[in-house]
């Protein structure tokens, strides 16, 4: 509560307006007090293969952990990890889009896993 009255008080000494209607005060309040920001992995990942930024996948028996694990590779040498409640729906896309699947027995893992 200290933080958000000091803020009302430095919106209102320097840009004479109500917090409410300043920009300053959206910002600080957006990224001041250690908050968390979200970072949404699928959508990212998503986006990058529309966009025609992946060159290869496969499934693996495991990676860092992740067993079983969708690997896909983008031409900026990035590598992600995808889990297998989310295999269908990468698959899906990247066969639509035309993105090679690296090793033969690929369909052979998904079909065994899934």
């Amino acid at each position: 509560m200290k933080a958000r009255a000091e803020c009302f008080a430095f919106c209102f000494k320097k840009h004479k307006k109500k917090p409410q209607n300043c920009g300053f005060f959206d910002f600080y309040f957006k990224f001041s007090h250690n908050r968390v920001v979200y970072f949404n992995y699928h959508a990212k990942v998503k986006h990058l293969i529309e966009q025609g930024h992946a060159t290869t996948w496969e499934i693996v028996e495991e990676y860092h952990n992740i067993r079983p694990c969708l690997l896909i590779y983008f031409d900026d040498d990035k590598i992600f990890p995808i889990r297998q409640h989310k295999f269908e729906e990468y698959i899906f896309l990247m066969t639509k889009l035309g993105v090679e699947n690296c090793s033969k027995k690929g369909i052979d893992n998904f079909q065994k896993v899934c």
